[in-house]
């Protein structure tokens, strides 16, 4: 164990040099040629598939304690380094493989109670892949659904034991898909209830919020 992590460290060193990234950003770009060595995608799909086991492997022996948070989030440091320092200078991965790797755990039942996993891949999402226009053209009608769909249950103010910065941040990641989704999809649509959900939360939880003193939650609904 002791010595996977020394290798994980080094390898995350690694993909912070410069000197990787540009060979790496060449070698992407030529990637239909045979003379490469390694692409950013190739590599995201090796860390992809490891840091899936290690999150299975966690969530297997560890219950719900401050230590296994601390444990998923070094699972997950390598693989939010390399799609930050991927994307640092432009978008180099591959969109679906990307947001589907991500997606597909934080709107996942079998991770929903999993909070850091959700908060930590969640800010990912939001701030390095969807804030690129490549990536969020390639988001699905089903996948703005149910991005709005789970920040909505995420930011809700009726559990007591939820922290305001929590909810602020999920109501600031809801505003922000809000404000993608009337640009890049079509909220009358009849296929989906979604215009509605977000009506009714957005009603409800302003009407809770109005003796409410969490500045920072209100100025985001």
């Amino acid at each position: 164990v002791t010595e996977r992590k020394r290798n994980v460290e080094t390898f995350i060193e690694l993909l912070k040099d410069n000197r990787i990234h540009e060979l790496l950003d060449n070698d992407t770009q030529e990637e239909n040629t045979t003379k490469r060595s390694i692409t950013w995608n190739e590599m995201f799909n090796v860390i992809r598939e490891y840091t899936i086991n290690e999150l299975a492997n966690i969530r297997t022996k560890s219950s719900k304690t401050l230590s296994s948070d601390t444990k998923y989030q070094e699972a997950l440091k390598l693989f939010k380094t390399l799609i930050e320092n991927a994307n640092a200078r432009a978008p180099e991965l591959d969109g679906r493989p990307l947001i589907e790797s991500i997606i597909s755990i934080i709107t996942s039942d079998a991770w929903l109670s999993c909070t850091i996993v959700i908060k930590e891949l969640s800010h990912l999402l939001i701030n390095n892949v969807l804030c690129s226009h490549k990536y969020v053209n390639e988001l699905r009608e089903q996948e703005w659904i149910d991005l709005c769909e789970l920040n909505m249950t995420l930011s809700k103010n009726q559990n007591k034991s939820f922290h305001e910065s929590d909810q602020a941040l999920y109501s600031s990641y809801l505003k922000f898909l809000i404000e993608k989704l009337v640009v890049y999809n079509d909220l009358d649509s009849s296929k989906s209830t979604i215009r509605k959900d977000l009506f009714d939360f957005l009603h409800i939880e302003i009407e809770q919020l109005k003796n409410s003193n969490h500045f920072s939650v209100i100025e985001n609904l």
